[in-house]
């Protein structure tokens, strides 16, 4: 099968362990675009209707996990929650940093 754009693996895909790559490869599936250019028939037919399915929509970025939105608590309706900025892109000064200003927190 030709790559069809998608040149990554088609392990990429996840999901999958050791034997969906060898019956992937069996079927002629080396890359993601040669999975994505398969009829979901014929992976339903191979893997099941729940795997093949899966196999089918991932190839093609297809994902219909709901999306949640994140939203930070109300630090107004929490009193009890106080925000602590720390710089946490410097790993070596998070934990002293984050320690002491528990401390400086508990104790006033």
């Amino acid at each position: 099968m030709s790559g069809g754009g998608f040149s990554a693996g088609a392990q990429a895909v996840g999901g999958g362990g050791p034997k969906t790559d060898q019956r992937l490869r069996a079927m002629g599936v080396v890359t993601i675009g040669d999975l994505a250019a398969l009829p979901p028939g014929s992976l339903i037919a191979r893997f099941g209707r729940s795997h093949g399915s899966w196999l089918y929509q991932a190839a093609r970025e297809v994902d219909a996990t709901p999306q949640v939105r994140f939203r930070p608590p109300d630090v107004k309706r929490r009193p009890d929650v106080r925000i602590i900025q720390i710089d946490h892109h410097n790993r070596d000064c998070l934990a002293k940093e984050l320690v002491e200003k528990i401390a400086a927190m508990i104790t006033t």
